[in-house]
């Protein structure tokens, strides 16, 4: 017989005469009357052909085939009552979870560093599985569910996608230590007529910058474009180029090369970082903690 969702409460009246062996003590449980249980009771002897449940002295006993629907029923509400109704909840501390997210060349060496000591202190059996995807193709992976998070600069993101500020992202200019006619401070004229490594990655802040060098009628000299902003460092060390780069990057980048950071001679771009998520994931609660905790690491 073809069973409806309406069906499942059998499972429940089953179980109920099962285990209490007595139609009160079951009605009791179940919140129903006495008749409306032994109602319930009789159109279930119809269905299976069985009596089910017989009064014996010792109460309601249930007949074999009862005893197994009853058993199979414990089962069923078990998986139920633990995975449907009352789920456990997200723990960080014993959670195995793979968390996927996206973020740039740049991001993970200045980011991901500080994501991945937060969890393993608060999370040390949670995963983070960090990925590179076009920008275009963000929106569609958040919704497959093939990203959790997304984080970084993506004004063209569009769709049923959430995103929270977490902090606003200057940019600064790098030289060589002994560059041979840039100083201490960098003119206007030095930024447009040194020769540029310019890294692709950052097209929103190039933008930015030559809308401005536009207005006062400059362009900058482009020597070599780079599509890895991490290569960008050891470029400069080796010539007398310049490069426009993230504050962050340009931090780094005087561990790893004999670079110096210089303050831009106009204004520089800002951009705001922040956390994407899809409305589809939204209320799933391992996404909402990993968000909060990328929020308190990250936030201003």
């Amino acid at each position: 017989m073809h069973e409806t969702p309406a069906d499942l409460g059998f499972l429940y009246l089953l179980e109920a005469l099962y285990e209490e062996r007595s139609v009160t003590a079951a009605a009791d449980r179940l919140s129903l009357s006495q008749p409306a249980l032994s109602h319930a009771l009789a159109r279930l002897r119809t269905r299976f052909g069985d009596p089910l449940f017989v009064k014996t002295s010792t109460g309601m006993q249930p007949t074999p085939l009862a005893e197994r629907l009853a058993l199979s029923a414990t089962r069923v509400l078990k998986v139920v009552r633990q995975e449907i109704l009352h789920p456990a909840p997200f723990d960080p501390r014993t959670s195995e979870r793979t968390f996927t997210i996206c973020m740039t060349d740049m991001g993970g060496a200045v980011l991901l560093h500080r994501i991945v000591k937060r969890l393993a202190a608060d999370a040390p059996n949670v995963r983070i599985r960090p990925i590179q995807v076009k920008a275009d193709d963000i929106t569609a992976k958040l919704e497959a569910g093939e990203i959790d998070l997304a984080i970084g600069y993506y004004p063209d993101i569009k769709g049923p996608v959430y995103q929270q500020s977490l902090f606003r992202r200057t940019h600064v200019c790098i030289v060589r230590n002994r560059h041979p006619a840039i100083g201490a401070t960098l003119s206007i004229k030095e930024f447009v007529e040194t020769p540029h490594v310019l890294p692709t990655i950052i097209a929103a802040a190039n933008k930015a910058i030559d809308g401005e060098l536009r207005k006062l009628g400059l362009r900058r000299r482009i020597a070599v474009e780079v599509p890895y902003l991490l290569a960008v460092p050891n470029i400069i060390a080796e010539t007398d180029y310049i490069a426009m780069v993230p504050a962050e990057l340009a931090e780094l980048s005087q561990r790893l090369a004999a670079v110096r950071i210089l303050q831009m001679p106009l204004k520089p771009p800002v951009l705001v970082v922040k956390e994407y998520w899809h409305r589809r994931f939204h209320a799933d609660p391992g996404g909402k903690w990993l968000r909060a905790t990328i929020a308190s690491l990250l936030g201003e």
